[in-house]
């Protein structure tokens, strides 16, 4: 087991990989998709490889986990007015401008498909002063037996959805909030599993395994979402932990860092591109070759890169400055 840091490491790359993820998972259920020429096997592949909704159950817990991380002593104060700014600037900022251009170009719905998980954050991070101040006077174990209650409530009284926004704007916070708050839990460990190489990659083929599994189940069974994807919330609970206890820097673990700057902006803007390359590509009515995949990915990937220069950057300058000002 390792101390924790002042600092987690690995997370940003964590969150790279992540919304990646969603990318790929999007990518693979996209009309332009549709029309690229390749073996069927390859193609299922693909579809099960990728499961966006494992990734989103990742990044609630990361939120968690890094809001409460710098408040885990309950010594340290919390600065509601500089709290809050930093916050809010600091996601909302990106999401209106990303607003702006999905009404802009008419692809507001398409955009829509990861809107629902930064409303989420933002009822977390209003939340959060009232979880500190609970959780400091019993623990998160309260929490989350309430809200994990209500949760489990909402998602067993009805059927089975076909996503994960479906329960509405003003249910799925309360949906998915356990998963938030368990991630604040994972910040209080005192200790983190480091575990060597060969495990650690163990550790991540099982995630992949199971989160594999778990995208079949909402095919193949009666199931049905959100009831697979809360399955992978403990696993993901302690490979996020292995991860952050089991890194060691290196000059390629910290340019993987580095990438964890703009995935946010690659999480938010990737639905409109997609969106994009519906119409652009389905209007010439051919089977497309199987390299424009990467190619198109790889132009996804430096429109985010732009994004976050023009716009998330800034933004998370604004968002310290304004927060140093308020405090």
């Amino acid at each position: 087991m390792s101390k924790v840091a002042e600092r987690l490491y690995r997370i940003d790359t964590l969150r790279f990989f992540l919304a990646l993820c969603v990318v790929c998972f999007h990518l693979a259920r996209s009309e332009f998709f549709a029309q690229v020429a390749m073996p069927h096997a390859l193609r299922t592949l693909l579809l099960g490889l990728f499961n966006g909704q494992a990734a989103v159950v990742a990044f609630f817990l990361i939120s968690g986990l890094c809001i409460h991380f710098p408040f885990r002593k309950k010594d340290k104060p919390l600065a509601l007015g500089a709290f809050y700014t930093r916050r809010l600037v600091r996601i909302s900022t990106p999401l209106l401008v990303a607003l702006g251009l999905s009404l802009l170009i008419g692809c507001y719905a398409a955009l829509s498909s990861v809107m629902w998980s930064l409303y989420c954050e933002i009822v977390y991070y209003a939340l959060y002063p009232l979880f500190l101040w609970v959780s400091r006077r019993t623990s998160w174990t309260p929490l989350l037996a309430v809200f994990g209650g209500l949760s489990a409530f909402l998602i067993y009284s009805g059927a089975p959805r076909g996503y994960m926004h479906e329960f509405g704007p003003f249910l799925n916070w309360l949906v998915w909030l356990p998963l938030w708050l368990l991630g604040c839990r994972l910040a209080e460990n005192t200790r983190f599993p480091k575990l060597s190489t060969l495990p650690l990659w163990l550790v991540r083929a099982a995630m992949v395994i199971l989160a594999s599994l778990c995208l079949l189940a909402t095919w193949k069974s009666s199931v049905g979402l959100p009831r697979t994807v809360f399955l992978l919330a403990f696993p993901a609970y302690f490979w996020i932990a292995a991860e952050v206890g089991s890194f060691v820097s290196t000059p390629l673990a910290q340019r993987l860092e580095s990438l964890g700057a703009w995935s946010y902006s690659l999480y938010l803007v990737h639905p409109m591109l997609l969106w994009a390359g519906d119409r652009v590509f389905k209007a010439q009515g051919q089977a497309l070759p199987l390299g424009v995949v990467p190619v198109a990915l790889g132009a996804a990937l430096g429109i985010a890169y732009g994004f976050y220069l023009l716009v998330e950057k800034p933004s998370v300058r604004l968002a310290r400055v304004l927060g140093e000002r308020v405090k």
